[in-house]
Protein backbone atom coordinates (compact mmCIF):
# COMPACT_ATOMS: atom_id res chain seq x y z
CA UNK A 1 0.00 0.00 0.00
CA UNK A 2 1.31 3.03 -0.71
CA UNK A 3 0.17 6.26 1.29
CA UNK A 4 -2.98 4.63 2.29
CA UNK A 5 -4.21 6.82 4.76
CA UNK A 6 -3.47 10.23 2.42
CA UNK A 7 -6.08 13.03 3.28
CA UNK A 8 -7.77 10.66 5.29
CA UNK A 9 -9.15 12.33 8.84
CA UNK A 10 -8.02 10.55 12.11
CA UNK A 11 -10.87 8.40 12.24
CA UNK A 12 -10.33 6.50 8.78
CA UNK A 13 -6.82 6.55 9.23
CA UNK A 14 -7.34 4.13 12.46
CA UNK A 15 -9.45 1.99 10.43
CA UNK A 16 -7.16 1.40 7.64
CA UNK A 17 -4.61 0.67 9.76
CA UNK A 18 -6.52 -1.34 12.38
CA UNK A 19 -7.39 -3.45 9.01
CA UNK A 20 -4.04 -3.92 7.62
CA UNK A 21 -2.75 -4.86 10.96
CA UNK A 22 -5.54 -7.45 11.37
CA UNK A 23 -4.67 -8.96 7.76
CA UNK A 24 -0.81 -9.72 8.83
CA UNK A 25 -2.21 -11.39 12.32
CA UNK A 26 -3.96 -13.02 10.05
CA UNK A 27 -0.72 -14.11 8.08
CA UNK A 28 -0.91 -11.89 5.23
CA UNK A 29 2.28 -10.02 4.27
CA UNK A 30 1.18 -6.42 4.48
CA UNK A 31 3.92 -3.56 2.70
CA UNK A 32 3.29 -0.10 3.31
CA UNK A 33 4.62 3.16 2.77
CA UNK A 34 4.42 6.34 4.21
CA UNK A 35 5.79 9.37 5.34
CA UNK A 36 3.98 9.21 9.11
CA UNK A 37 6.49 7.66 11.46
CA UNK A 38 3.68 7.63 13.90
CA UNK A 39 1.62 4.95 11.68
CA UNK A 40 4.94 2.62 11.79
CA UNK A 41 5.08 3.70 16.18
CA UNK A 42 1.75 2.45 16.79
CA UNK A 43 0.86 -0.41 13.74
CA UNK A 44 4.34 -1.91 12.20
CA UNK A 45 5.93 -5.08 13.49
CA UNK A 46 9.31 -3.79 11.17
CA UNK A 47 10.36 -0.66 9.96
CA UNK A 48 12.79 -0.23 7.01
CA UNK A 49 13.90 3.64 6.81
CA UNK A 50 14.88 4.99 2.83
CA UNK A 51 16.43 8.14 3.01
CA UNK A 52 17.28 9.41 -0.40
CA UNK A 53 16.45 6.31 -2.48
CA UNK A 54 18.45 4.28 0.26
CA UNK A 55 18.15 1.86 3.19
CA UNK A 56 19.55 3.92 6.15
CA UNK A 57 18.04 1.66 8.99
CA UNK A 58 15.76 -1.36 9.64
CA UNK A 59 14.64 -3.31 12.21
CA UNK A 60 11.84 -2.67 15.12
CA UNK A 61 10.10 0.89 15.24
CA UNK A 62 11.58 0.98 18.77
CA UNK A 63 14.67 0.47 17.40
CA UNK A 64 14.86 2.36 14.05
CA UNK A 65 12.31 5.55 14.49
CA UNK A 66 14.87 7.34 17.39
CA UNK A 67 15.15 11.63 17.95
CA UNK A 68 18.64 11.60 16.00
CA UNK A 69 17.39 9.05 13.41
CA UNK A 70 14.11 11.10 12.82
CA UNK A 71 15.61 14.53 13.23
CA UNK A 72 18.44 13.39 10.67
CA UNK A 73 15.99 11.92 8.08
CA UNK A 74 13.90 14.92 8.26
CA UNK A 75 16.23 17.72 8.60
CA UNK A 76 14.25 19.28 12.08
CA UNK A 77 14.23 18.84 15.47
CA UNK A 78 12.37 15.18 16.49
CA UNK A 79 11.34 14.07 20.04
CA UNK A 80 9.62 10.79 20.26
CA UNK A 81 7.76 10.65 23.29
CA UNK A 82 5.47 8.48 25.19
CA UNK A 83 1.68 9.41 26.06
CA UNK A 84 -1.25 8.47 27.46
CA UNK A 85 -4.65 9.19 27.25
CA UNK A 86 -7.80 9.08 29.71
CA UNK A 87 -9.96 6.36 29.80
CA UNK A 88 -10.07 3.39 26.97
CA UNK A 89 -6.72 4.66 25.62
CA UNK A 90 -2.96 3.19 25.88
CA UNK A 91 0.45 4.63 25.92
CA UNK A 92 1.63 4.79 22.81
CA UNK A 93 4.49 6.47 21.25
CA UNK A 94 4.42 9.54 19.13
CA UNK A 95 6.57 12.03 17.22
CA UNK A 96 6.85 15.85 18.22
CA UNK A 97 8.68 18.04 15.17
CA UNK A 98 10.03 20.85 16.82
CA UNK A 99 7.55 23.28 14.78
CA UNK A 100 9.66 26.47 15.93
CA UNK A 101 12.98 27.56 14.82
CA UNK A 102 15.68 26.99 17.80
CA UNK A 103 16.45 29.76 20.01
CA UNK A 104 12.76 30.98 20.27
Amino acid sequence: MDEPTASLDFGNQLHVLTQARELARDGMAVLMVTHDPDHALAFADRVVLVENGLVTAEGTPDSVLTDAVLSQVYRTPVHVARVAGGVGWCEQRVCVPGLRPQGR
